[in-house]
């Protein structure tokens, strides 16, 4: 997702020769994922309880996956707007689901070891965005970059319903060992 975000970064100065954009405009276009994610993120967290972190992980790489194709194929300025905006809604159902899903199949001892390696890979995908971004970009161009990051998004959707059919149960899934485990998972956000 960081990685997705960060790709942009070497493209905006030809998005923006592409699109008629000003500085103002690209400013708007890089923001918009941010803004997005910030605004849809509570929503995401209804719908990964309501759904349950698994369908809602896999379903949002999907729907990042399609965003990123909108972003490859949208014409002028407005289009990578609403393209853009789409990857934030799909990047906040992604953290909320990511994060959950680590929580439910790690016990506590291995739990902040597990969030701190999926933080890791957070700032690597910022490390390596704008480069891996510059030069696909001057490989592949515009379109094809962001074809290759939904291809890598949907192969990292087919990895994650292969490790969910060989992963343990969510431990929320098992018999609660405490009474504070036994109270319904919103109840003890409260």
């Amino acid at each position: 997702d960081v990685l997705l975000l960060l790709m942009l970064v070497p493209m905006l100065p030809a998005l923006g020769k592409d699109a008629g954009a000003s500085d103002m405009h690209l400013a708007l276009l890089f923001a918009t994922k941010d803004i997005f994610q910030v605004v849809c993120a509570p929503i995401a967290g209804m719908t990964t309880l309501r759904l349950g972190a698994r369908v809602s992980f896999a379903a949002s790489l999907l729907g990042l996956a399609l965003s990123t194709v909108a972003f490859a194929e949208a014409r002028g300025f407005r289009a990578l707007l609403l393209a853009r905006a789409l990857q934030g809604a799909t990047s906040a159902a992604l953290m909320t689901g990511g994060l959950s899903l680590i929580t439910q199949t790690h016990d506590p001892s291995s739990r902040a070891s597990a969030i701190a390696k999926a933080h890791s890979g957070l700032g690597l995908g910022a490390a390596l965005g704008p480069v891996l971004g510059g030069l696909a970009c001057d490989t592949l161009g515009r379109r094809g970059t962001f074809h290759a990051a939904a291809a890598l998004v949907l192969l990292t959707f087919a990895a994650q319903v292969v490790l969910s059919v060989a992963a343990p149960a969510p431990l929320m899934a098992r018999q609660p060992d405490s009474a504070e485990e036994k109270k319904p998972a919103l109840r003890q956000l409260t």
